[in-house]
Parts: C-alpha cells; structure tokens; sequence
C-alpha cells in the first residue's frame, strides 16, 4: 500500500506540474488576412477595407480608410460601423482601438495579424502593407499588448522599404515593444 501510495503522489505531482507548465506555454500564430478582407466604395477617391475575424480566440473588427481602390473580392455587405473621417479603427478583443497617426495609411492595406499568447499576457500585431508602384512604400506594424484580455499598450512601427521578419516582430513581443 506504501508503494501504491507514492506512486500516486508521484503521479499526482507530475499532473500538477504539467498543468503549471501547459498554462506558461507560448503560443504563437501567424494568420494571412489579405484575401479575408471585403470592400466598401465611398467616393472616386477612398475605400474602406474591413477584417471581421479572429486570432487566437481574440475576437477582431479592422476598418481601415484608404485609396487603394479594388483589391478584395468580397463587396461589404451588412457592415454597421463607416467612419470615413479616421483612419484606422476598429475592436480586438470587443475593446474599442483607433489610431490617427499611421504614415501613409492612405496607401495601405490590412495583411497580416500575428499573435503571441503566455499566461495572461498577449501581444496583436497587425501588418498594413504599403501598395506601391515605385521602391518606396511604407509598411506599418501595429502592435497592441493585452494582459488577462484588456488592451494595456499600443504601438506603432513604421517601416520603409522593406518588411519586418517574424523573428523582429517576436523580439518585439518578447521585449515589451522595445
């Protein structure tokens, strides 16, 4: 009975650590969203794209003002928020985000969301890639830091002429956005 006895306390401690360790575990996903998105024709000269999906169970709505003009097959239908005066705005996690000051948004389209999770603390990016018929284009990385799913820190990366590795945006989310 001894033997049986500690057996299962060993058993038993093994299950608790295991448990301890799944719930540190990083998770991390890379979605491709520039096929996910729909459209909306405001005038000759600005659209709105729109991204209704989630990521890593995070529920996520980008709308985005641009003039890039035909670039998704899916024509909006039924969506219930148009801003035209912003930008950028839109809700992750059912938390209301809005940026202003993204460079050459304008000319951009929503392409990636990226995801980080450990514990209680996640980390969105979301890539706007710059459209461009010349070498110069702006890509735009934004990066929002979630802890137990409330939206704590916002950031935006502004790259030119190039494109962030998926080792970059991990360093970021591994460094607090430094």
């Amino acid at each position: 009975i001894r033997f049986i006895m500690k057996k299962l306390i060993t058993i038993s401690m093994l299950i608790f650590f295991a448990c301890i360790n799944a719930q540190n575990k990083e998770i991390f996903e890379e979605k491709t969203i520039v096929s996910s998105f729909c459209w909306i024709k405001h005038n000759n000269d600005s659209n709105q794209y729109f991204f209704d999906g989630n990521i890593l169970n995070y529920p996520i709505q980008i709308f985005i003002n641009t003039t890039i003009g035909y670039l998704a097959e899916n024509k909006c239908n039924n969506v219930l928020k148009i801003d035209e005066d912003k930008p950028f705005f839109g809700y992750i996690n059912k938390q209301y985000v809005e940026f202003n000051n993204i460079e050459n948004i304008e000319t951009s389209v929503p392409s990636t969301l990226y995801c980080r999770k450990k514990g209680d603390f996640s980390y969105i990016v979301i890539h706007l890639e710059g459209i461009s018929y010349s070498k110069n284009y702006t890509n735009n990385y934004i990066f929002i830091y979630l802890e137990k799913g409330i939206i704590k820190r916002k950031k935006i990366i502004t790259v030119y002429s190039q494109f962030l590795s998926d080792k970059q945006i991990k360093h970021y989310m591994r460094n607090g956005l430094k």
